[in-house]
């Protein structure tokens, strides 16, 4: 019997978490046990997923991955080249020493991870899996709160088994584990928020502005989004418009969100005021002008839809007809207005600028999928009443319904041509990146030096063999002068790829050459 690798056990432990949860929820009271055993299926299934690949992704993981690495050590310091030798673009974002392109929570989190568990792919995507897993307890508590709990329960196993935030989460995606974060932490915001405006206890203040803070401190001020809802709710409320205390209330968490995240863009400007000042520009300038290629339309986050959430060309419809429901279901009318806002303020704001990426609306897909709930739970409530005298087969045929959305959400195809190495051969991507980090982290087990410097890696891989053998590694030719310079300096000086290198290079038997990529 051929034995099965500890990753593949989370599978199995997937579908028993999944299948009581949905079994106990739609069968009996434990609803608090069927929401864990949901967190616990998401857990496996996104933690099964980070496992698929042994190594980092071009964009962005790599990147991410090699700053929180270097930050391990001085958690102030982001780097991407913690000991530049040459000389290098201090406001190039995949080429600088200090790197500011992001902001640093997300940082932190992945470093205090590799503290943990060793500097390793699942350590660098731990996080992420368990930001994305406690969505879950998030999705499903405001959910329960803005509407009811079988919404809120629809939602949040809906959310759960998204293909697309599944493989943002493992680092497939560009800009993964940053997204994951922002997701995350405004996601909390607006759970506080709901449970502030439906408990009205002040405690609540003080955690809308904690998290608020913390999202701003993984991607700039679009994480303030959840006052935007808010103040929406309060000038279209006549009864909450017509008190000081809401206008209050709100300065108190403005006011904690600030006392989270200004002092680290005080510090960077103060530590680091020329690449800080870049970034700061740079972000303004992703509103106005096309960033890198990143260009779309005017429907351009329209038609992601079809990215995020799956499905067909109709989905975009089917997501603007959920909205109908949401705003048809909501109990508290107040937080349905508020919530709703800030889907428009965000679509609004990412139509209007100049760059565009899909994730950048990702931000709110639990609204979405609590929208897709309404819709869900409206079909169900008619089911139930077609079969008003056999509830058993109408609660045995929503279990049927829910567990097909919910494998249609997954894209189990997709899944298996992301991270197929048989179906990668032709284009080879994930094929020659898997072996390439296998012969360095092989190489590490002769040749050790963290005084080296490697030269001629193939383009935009030089962070993944910086991450794993903690030598310095540049994607271009060295002159002579700078072959001269290295030698005055006592560097080891390797090459990769012993083939068509310039005479200088070729006849200095000084210089190890190592032909790493190929057989």
């Amino acid at each position: 019997m051929a034995a099965f690798s500890f990753p593949d056990i989370f599978i199995y432990f997937t579908i028993a978490f999944y299948l009581s949860s949905a079994l106990l929820f739609q069968f009996s009271d434990k609803k608090k046990l069927s929401v864990f055993l949901l967190f616990l299926g998401c857990f496996c299934l996104s933690f099964y997923l980070a496992n698929l690949d042994h190594f980092l992704y071009f964009w962005d993981e790599q990147y991410h991955a090699l700053v929180a690495k270097n930050m391990m050590t001085n958690p102030f310091k982001p780097t991407l080249y913690a000991q530049p030798i040459l000389d290098f673009n201090p406001i190039s974002w995949d080429k600088a020493s200090i790197w500011l392109h992001k902001p640093p929570l997300f940082l932190w989190q992945m470093a205090l991870s590799m503290k943990i568990f060793g500097v390793n792919e699942m350590a660098v995507r731990l996080p992420s899996v368990l930001m994305l897993s406690l969505l879950v307890v998030l999705t499903f508590r405001i959910g329960k709160l803005t509407f009811n709990e079988s919404i809120g329960y629809f939602a949040a196993f809906l959310g759960s088994l998204s293909y697309f935030i599944h493989e943002i989460a493992v680092g497939f995606f560009n800009t993964d584990h940053n997204d994951v974060a922002f997701l995350f932490y405004i996601t909390c915001s607006l759970w506080a928020f709901v449970e502030y405006q439906t408990s009205k206890n002040r405690k609540w203040l003080l955690l809308i502005g904690l998290f608020a803070g913390c999202a701003v401190l993984v991607k700039w001020l679009v994480g303030l989004l959840v006052f935007a809802g808010w103040f929406f709710m309060i000038i279209t409320n006549k009864s909450l418009r017509n008190q000081l205390k809401s206008y209050t209330d709100m300065a108190i968490s403005i006011a904690v969100s600030v006392l989270v995240f200004l002092p680290w863009q005080i510090f960077i400007l103060i530590k680091y005021p020329l690449e800080s000042r870049h970034e700061f520009q740079l972000n303004a300038k992703h509103f106005l002008e096309v960033v890198e290629h990143h260009s779309g339309n005017f429907l351009f986050h329209f038609k992601a839809m079809n990215d995020i959430y799956g499905g067909g060309d109709l989905v975009p419809y089917l997501m603007l007809l959920s909205l109908g429901f949401f705003f048809y279901n909501a109990k508290n009318k107040p937080i349905r207005n508020a919530l709703l806002f800030n889907v428009f303020a965000v679509y609004l704001f990412y139509t209007l600028a100049k760059t565009k990426m899909p994730a950048f609306t990702l931000i709110m897909a639990p609204v979405f999928f609590l929208a897709i709930a309404s819709m869900l739970y409206m079909l169900v409530k008619l089911l139930d009443k077609i079969l008003e005298k056999q509830r058993l087969l109408s609660n045995a045929l929503t279990l049927l319904l829910l567990m097909s959305l919910g494998y249609s959400m997954l894209n189990i195809n997709k899944l298996n041509k992301d991270h197929s190495f048989e179906y990668n051969k032709t284009h080879s991507y994930t094929s020659r990146l898997s072996e390439s980090v296998i012969k360095y982290k092989e190489m590490t087990t002769f040749f050790n030096d963290t005084n080296a410097v490697i030269f001629n890696c193939l383009p935009y891989e030089y962070p993944n063999i910086m991450f794993y053998t903690g030598m310095t590694a540049y994607g271009f030719m060295p002159d002579l002068e700078h072959i001269n310079r290295l030698k005055k300096e006592n560097k080891k000086i390797i090459f990769f790829n012993d083939k068509d290198l310039p005479d200088y290079i070729a006849k200095d038997s000084s210089i190890l050459k190592l032909s790493i990529y190929h057989n």
